[in-house]
């Protein structure tokens, strides 16, 4: 448990629960014993990739991955895509402020674009960027002006 609690979970509670699905897949009694968890929790150090920042999208694609799999999802694509474009959209916005215009000149899409995918996402922009599971985000919002853009 002390394991679990130091880890700084980069790829956030996805990674967790996937962390923990496979500790428990192969465990045989009532207990997760440490050599069950990835070296890098048990070591306490998010692994990363070369010149991969620990802002890296592929730090939480990793997590979704695994756990879609394990699920046997049919809809790996999708939840890959919808990750991948909160995370671009909140980062540009996060960056602009809340300016949903200057974000979406950045983009090379429409506003109106922008709003939906916006809506669809559950992103909301306000006195921070955050989604419906900002966890999913990790702490990419800062604070941002009123997002009227």
């Amino acid at each position: 448990m002390g394991l679990l609690c130091r880890y700084p979970w980069p790829g956030n509670v996805r990674e967790l629960e996937a962390v923990v699905r496979q500790a428990l897949l192969q465990t045989t009694g009532a207990v997760v014993l440490p050599e069950f968890l990835p070296e890098a929790i048990r070591l306490g150090r998010p692994q990363t990739g070369h010149g991969e920042s620990p802002d890296s999208v592929s730090s939480d694609l990793k997590p979704l991955l695994d756990r879609c799999l394990l699920e046997k999802s049919n809809h790996i694509h999708s939840e890959a895509t919808d990750m991948m474009e909160r995370y671009v959209l909140t980062r540009v916005l996060n960056e602009t402020r809340g300016n949903q215009s200057r974000a979406a000149k950045l983009l090379g899409i429409t506003r109106g674009c922008l709003r939906s995918r916006i809506r669809s996402l559950h992103i909301t922009v306000g006195a921070e960027v955050t989604t419906e599971d900002s966890r999913a985000v990790r702490a990419l919002a800062m604070p941002v002006a009123n997002g009227k853009g």
